[in-house]
Order: C-alpha cells, then sequence, then structure tokens
C-alpha cells in the first residue's frame, strides 16, 4: 500500500502534467516564496513549515526550482521539542521528501511524536486527549508511515467509522460532529490506507456537497465551493475507484478559475488571497481530474 504522501506525489505529478502551459507559472509563483533560510513563507513574511510543505511538494515533483540543501538547512534549525502537533506532523514529512530521516533522527522524532497520542492511542490535531480526532489521526497516520511505524487496520477502521453520521458524513471530533467535506475526505483516505471499503453513502454525501459552480462547498448546506474542500473530495473519491467523469468538466472550470495571473490559486474566485496551501490544492484537484 502507498503511503498518504505517496498518493499525494503521484497526484501532483498527474497535475503538473494537466497544468500544461500554466505549469511554469504556478511552479514559479512556488518557488518565488523560499527565503534565504531555506524555508517557505506563507501569509507572513516569515519562513513556516506548514506552508513549506505545500509550496516544497509540487516543486520536488517537479524536479527543480527548489534549493534543496537551503530547505535541508533550515529544517536542521528547527527544535521539534518546541512544536505543535501539527507543525511537528509538517517537519516529519518535509524531512521523509528531502530523505533526512535517518535512524537517529527517526528515534528522537517518535519519541516526540508519542507525547502527543491519546487515550484512545490516536491524535487529536490540537492537543492530547481521550479521544483523537479525524484531522488528528490523519496527519498522525502520514507521521507514522515515513517513521515506519506499524498500523493497527483494525484500531483504524474502529476509530474513523465511530465519527460516521447516517448521512455518511464524517465529523472531525466529538465536539464537531456535523459532517464536512475535509473530515469526510480524511476518513476516506485512511480507511482506503488500510483496506477498508468506503461507503456508497459517504461517495454519495460528498457528491452532494459539488455547487452550481463545479466546485465542493465544506458542507451541502454551505452556498459556497472552496479549493480545499474540491481537491480533498477529488482526492479521496479518486482513491476509492469513483468515476468523476460526469463531474469532471464542470470541477475543472471551478479549478481553472481559482487560478491567479501570479501563478498562485485562491480558495475561490472570489477570495483574493493567494498562498502555497491553495496552490497545492489547485495542483492536487487538476491530477485527480485527470482522465
Amino acid at each position: 500500500m502507498r503511503t498518504i504522501r505517496q498518493d499525494m506525489i503521484e497526484a501532483l505529478g498527474r497535475g503538473l502534467r494537466a497544468a500544461g502551459c500554466c505549469r511554469d507559472r504556478v511552479l514559479s509563483y512556488l518557488g518565488s516564496l523560499q527565503n534565504p533560510d531555506g524555508g517557505f513563507r506563507g501569509r507572513s513574511p516569515a519562513s513556516d513549515l506548514y506552508y513549506s510543505v505545500f509550496a516544497t511538494e509540487p516543486l520536488l515533483t517537479a524536479g527543480g526550482g527548489c534549493d534543496r540543501s537551503a530547505l535541508a538547512g533550515y529544517l536542521k534549525t528547527i527544535d521539534p521539542s518546541r512544536l505543535d502537533f501539527i507543525h511537528l506532523c509538517c517537519l516529519i514529512r518535509l524531512m521523509g521528501n528531502l530523505t533526512l530521516l535517518d535512524e537517529a533522527t527517526t528515534a528522537l522524532l517518535q519519541e516526540r511524536l508519542e507525547r502527543f497520542r491519546c487515550a484512545d492511542g490516536f491524535f487529536h490535531h490540537v492537543a492530547p486527549a481521550s479521544r483523537g480526532s479525524v484531522y488528528g489521526a490523519f496527519m498522525g497516520m502520514g507521521a507514522c508511515q515515513e517513521l515506519h511505524y506499524a498500523s493497527d487496520c483494525r484500531g483504524v477502521e474502529t476509530f474513523v467509522n465511530s465519527f460516521v453520521n447516517e448521512d455518511g458524513s464524517f465529523g472531525n471530533d466529538a465536539q464537531t460532529p456535523m459532517g464536512t467535506v475535509p473530515a469526510t475526505a480524511a476518513a476516506m483516505v485512511m480507511l482506503r490506507q488500510v483496506d477498508c471499503a468506503v461507503s456508497p453513502v459517504s461517495v454519495q454525501w460528498l457528491l452532494s456537497c459539488m455547487t452550481e459552480d463545479g466546485g465542493m462547498a465544506v458542507s451541502p448546506v454551505m452556498p459556497v465551493a472552496d479549493l480545499l474542500s474540491t481537491s480533498t473530495a477529488l482526492h479521496s473519491l479518486r482513491l476509492a475507484g469513483v468515476d468523476v467523469g460526469l463531474i469532471r468538466e464542470a470541477a475543472l472550470r471551478f479549478v481553472n478559475d481559482c487560478l491567479t495571473e501570479s501563478g498562485g490559486f485562491q480558495a475561490h474566485a472570489f477570495d483574493p488571497t493567494v498562498d502555497s496551501e491553495y496552490t497545492f490544492y489547485g495542483i492536487l484537484a487538476l491530477g485527480n481530474l485527470g482522465e
């Protein structure tokens, strides 16, 4: 079974090919975000591990535009003991991308990651608790894969399905049980990672979130589609083996409308914010809409 990161990188490769004449403009935008310290900036001038993941993976997939040596130098300045859970997972993923996970580094990061484990054996995206969250478990699964942890397949299936609603959607945690596209997509990806079937009801719920402009809203009750929901939905549908042919043309129109002259993507046509995260999701969406 391919890892979460490997599946995404494969989709990014397809997305960059699908970008056609826009490919170089997109990669140039992402490359422009690298700071002198080697990290990549997000919505502020400072380098940030979170945004560095989104900027570097398309660049590394394309084989250029990223100073790997400078990025490795930036990562070596990071003290893992001072990171929250999400940024720790980002550090692990970046180090996996650069093949920097030697035995000593892996042991150090494993020890730090274990401090965030919840009482149920999974992870919460904010802080350790009695019960993990879908987003926390998704990020934790990716980090554990990079650090070569074994997954308890039956445990993952039971945990993920404890968040499913009657309509097939998944809530993120006990405090937010209402189904959302990002949580449902993450749940579906985790189920496929442990070779479990995805319910057709969940697939239909995701498809019901599609709006008239071709994108996916965060839930059926939201009127505006966004690129993050669209991209994560398409990625999980493709991994579940769902043929998106009937929605391909409309979805491509939505994704292309989010591409700006700068080469970066925005959340939707009415949002002027452009950053590496949305650009990553734009490329990922294109890759999951490919024939």
